[in-house]
């Protein structure tokens, strides 16, 4: 028995708050960092399939997107977050977007995605990278 069990489906934390479930991985460009975990005494991938992401609804602004490490990619959680919202309008995208050890052609497809969503503000946190945070679209 597993110590724990995803949540595939988006849950209501409240009136304008949700988790966004388990994240459709369809970006060609990103890399999904498959991790390893032991289950049942044996090494086994882990592909994060658990990976979790708040849309929050802003009155008057829109949804505010926040990953923890984006390890289902960031463009891809915030594709899961859009399919979600009743408002298509992306206010902030904040938290780790996972590309600390992405090369240069991953990060230049990452900002291109980026600058097709409509978005108001970037905050780029822990796991982003330097390299990946200084080039991310602007507004910070």
């Amino acid at each position: 028995m597993a110590c724990c069990s995803a949540q595939k489906s988006p849950v209501t934390l409240s009136r304008n708050v949700l988790t966004i479930g388990e994240i459709e991985r369809s970006t060609p460009f990103e890399k999904v960092d498959a991790l390893y975990t032991i289950r049942e005494g044996q090494s086994t991938k882990d592909l994060i399939l658990d990976d979790q992401a708040l849309k929050v609804k802003v009155e008057g602004k829109g949804i505010v997107v926040i990953s923890g490490c984006a390890h289902s990619v960031v463009i891809d959680t915030i594709q899961q977050a859009l399919k979600l919202a009743e408002v298509k309008e992306i206010y902030v995208v904040a938290g780790g977007f996972n590309l600390v050890r992405a090369d240069e052609e991953r990060i230049k497809h990452t900002i291109e995605g980026l600058l097709q969503i409509n978005h108001k503000h970037v905050a780029p946190c822990h796991c982003t990278g330097l390299n990946a945070a200084c080039n991310l679209p602007k507004p910070f």
